[in-house]
């Protein structure tokens, strides 16, 4: 009898204790609680899983109302339970509006269970991609607006003279464009280094607007050449007859100025074959000018500027010297020497340094652009020694006589 007492206790104790249990969990739905939502473009949208609610809806079971009573244990149920659940999607980027997305949803169920949590809804569920942003497309060098030569658009636009020519973007679009917040940029490496004919590449950079907007670009670069600039004269045959014309008379006019009139007796020399420098206020006068030969001289293709130091003036890209034959009358050797000597067929020179043509295709010239040389020479192979020579190395040189111009 004592025993059936006892035995009917437990078996009491036990009923109420899974009642207790039983009473004591409470039922989430995940279903209810969790959901995906997409950002982006259209074809290159994401998938995020929205869990908030889920998280709260736990936290709200295991605190209660009381948030003043909580303490480590609930804090490590909340943690054990939030992290036995896992939802996972089975594709979550490059979505386009219309694609099925499934969430998976697993759980340790023991583990919830043993938290006072039972869980359902843990069917997979399908979302439906809506919401992406359309796209437009955009051409950065769509020919209507890019490297045009009128109107609105992007100007390209090569400064300086080549091979040292620098590039220009000017983007005049109005802001109702899209590709007047495109960003054109340049390497570096093209400044004031840029030759005529040489191809350069531009990179667009899309604005940080764009991705918000829904605007992508459809090319990232491009290639233009350097057509319209500035440029060098690599030959005497572009100098044109009108301009060729205007040097050889300002060189006659410095030949009536300096050679055969002068006002400083020391401002021209003569090198004798004696080496000696017998000046111009030696000589009673200098006749008889007839233009001689020309020398061409072009810098070599890739080497760098000389800048030809050792000469009165730099020749840095090209140069046109001319020579000329005078005669020198009764030249004395120094001032108080009364025996004189007459000097036949020595050689004046005029210069000219780096002509330009530019982009239009006209050659740039002044009449200050023409020097005449310091010194006259006995005769022709003299002049070229001094003058010429030196520049052999880094010069392309051609010379022709000088009758082929138009006096």
């Amino acid at each position: 009898m004592k025993l059936r007492k006892i035995l009917s206790v437990l078996i009491m104790t036990m009923v109420c204790t899974v009642m207790f249990s039983a009473c004591g969990e409470q039922t989430i739905d995940i279903s209810q609680y969790i959901n995906v939502t997409f950002d982006g473009l259209d074809g290159s949208g994401t998938a995020n899983i929205s869990r908030n609610n889920l998280d709260s809806a736990i936290e709200k079971i295991l605190l209660g109302d009381d948030e003043e009573e909580w303490d480590f244990a609930k804090l490590n149920s909340i943690d054990i339970v939030e992290d036995s659940i896992k939802l996972t999607l089975d594709n979550d980027s490059e979505l386009s509006n219309g694609d099925v997305v499934t969430l998976k949803i697993s759980a340790d169920e023991k583990k919830v269970k043993e938290n006072g949590i039972k869980l359902t809804g843990m069917n997979d569920i399908t979302f439906a991609v809506s919401g992406l942003k359309e796209i437009t497309e955009i051409d950065p060098f769509d020919p209507q607006y890019f490297n045009v030569e009128s109107g609105e658009g992007v100007y390209i636009e090569f400064t300086g003279i080549s091979p040292n020519a620098d590039i220009q973007i000017r983007n005049t679009l109005p802001d109702s464009n899209p590709l007047s917040k495109v960003s054109y940029v340049v390497d570096k490496s093209y400044s004031y280094n840029i030759k005529k004919g040489q191809t350069i590449t531009i990179t667009a950079y899309p604005d940080e607007s764009f991705e918000e907007d829904g605007i992508i670009l459809t090319e990232e670069s491009a290639e233009v050449t350097c057509e319209k600039v500035d440029e060098y004269i690599k030959s005497v045959s572009d100098i044109d007859d009108e301009t060729m014309q205007k040097i050889v008379k300002q060189c006659n006019d410095l030949y009536t100025s300096k050679f055969e009139t002068y006002s400083n007796e020391y401002d021209l020399a003569f090198k004798d074959s004696e080496g000696n420098n017998i000046y111009r206020g030696y000589m009673d006068s200098i006749t008889d000018m007839k233009y001689e030969k020309e020398y061409f001289c072009v810098h070599k293709d890739g080497l760098k500027d000389d800048y030809s130091w050792f000469l009165d003036e730099n020749m840095e890209h090209n140069g046109l010297f001319i020579t000329a034959k005078v005669n020198l009358n009764k030249v004395k050797l120094s001032y108080f020497e009364k025996t004189t000597k007459d000097y036949k067929d020595t050689i004046i020179s005029f210069r000219i340094y780096d002509i330009v043509k530019n982009k239009d295709g006209e050659v740039q010239f002044t009449s200050d652009m023409v020097k005449y040389g310091n010194y006259i020479y006995v005769d022709e192979n003299s002049f070229k020694t001094a003058e010429i020579n030196p520049y052999l190395d880094s010069f392309e040189i051609t010379d022709e006589k000088a009758a082929d111009f138009k006096q």
